[in-house]
């Protein structure tokens, strides 16, 4: 019915457009008695064309509609996922009674059990028989020692002894106190050891006060200088000479170029510390202060004050 349809339809559209054809052909000039023949010819021949394009439709569906011969068979597919655990089947029926089982028998007894709870303390048991302490099975453990006991009172004194014999002299300490003038100095004796003490200067401005020694053997001397005693000014000092026994050597000095180089005028000046002589026999050991006043307008004295003490 379909393709009926459609070889109507083509040749109502071919005889339209050949009757199209034949009414312009002669507004173009050519002669009407050619336009009607080559219509008809053209006319004939549309109608087996269709005819013909019908029949090949008709041949091409029948063979689209029979079906086709089975193909080969394809590769095998991957194996499904498991599936879930089924239903519990129905409970089966009680088994048989077993044969009794000696306890006596490791392969019959099952796993031992918890230890049990603690049972109640028990009545006191009855006293037993005396035992003697001579019984070396009878004795029990030595026990710890006891607590010392309070002290005895004090006895009397006895009578004082006789008193020992007088031990040798010790050392004796010398005071050394010594007041200088200007221009002056004093020699002291410490031992088999001797100090000179000189102050002098130009008055005032250019003063020194020096310490000088004299003996066998050699002499160290140690102190801390300073000017009108600030903690600015403070010098630690240290000396040491060989001493001669006929001369006085010089160990130590304090004022103008010893520390400062400039006028000792206005301030004072001091040398505190330890000095020491020895020979390898004997040793003075002197404790000393040295004192330089040059405070006022006019050259003020010099002063040593200290303790010796000698040995031998």
């Amino acid at each position: 019915m379909g393709s009926r349809r459609r070889v109507a339809w083509l040749v109502l559209l071919s005889v339209t457009a050949l009757l199209s054809a034949s009414m312009l052909a002669p507004a173009f000039g050519a002669p009407q008695a050619v336009s009607a023949a080559s219509l008809a010819k053209k006319l004939s021949r549309t109608l087996k064309i269709a005819k013909r394009a019908d029949r090949n439709a008709k041949r091409a569906i029948a063979g689209l509609q029979q079906p086709g011969g089975q193909g080969p068979a394809g590769a095998k597919g991957d194996a499904g996922t498991a599936g879930g655990t089924g239903p519990a089947g129905p409970k089966g029926e009680p088994g048989s009674k077993g044969s009794a089982c000696s306890s006596s028998d490791p392969a019959c007894r099952g796993p031992q059990g918890l230890p049990g709870a603690k049972g109640d303390e028990g009545d006191k048991g009855d006293k037993g028989d005396a035992c003697l302490s001579s019984d070396p099975a009878c004795r029990g453990p030595q026990g710890p020692p006891g607590a010392d006991g309070t002290n005895g009172t004090n006895g009397t004194n006895g009578t004082n002894g006789q008193d020992g014999a007088q031990g040798p002299p010790g050392p004796s300490a010398i005071n050394l106190n010594v007041n200088l003038a200007n221009s002056n100095s004093q020699d002291v004796t410490v031992g088999t050891f001797a100090l000179r003490l000189n102050c002098f200067g130009a008055a005032p401005n250019f003063r020194q006060f020096i310490l000088g020694v004299r003996g066998s053997g050699g002499a160290q001397l140690s102190g801390v200088k300073g000017i009108d005693d600030h903690p600015n000014n403070a010098l630690p000092f240290s000396a040491g000479v060989q001493m001669s026994p006929d001369s006085f050597t010089t160990i130590a000095t304090i004022g103008v170029n010893a520390p400062n180089p400039n006028a000792t005028f206005p301030h004072f000046y001091r040398l505190g510390g330890t000095l020491v002589m020895h020979n390898g026999l004997r040793s003075a050991t002197v404790v000393y202060d040295m004192f330089l006043d040059d405070r006022a307008p006019y050259a003020g004295p010099c002063y040593f004050r200290g303790t010796a003490v000698t040995a031998s």
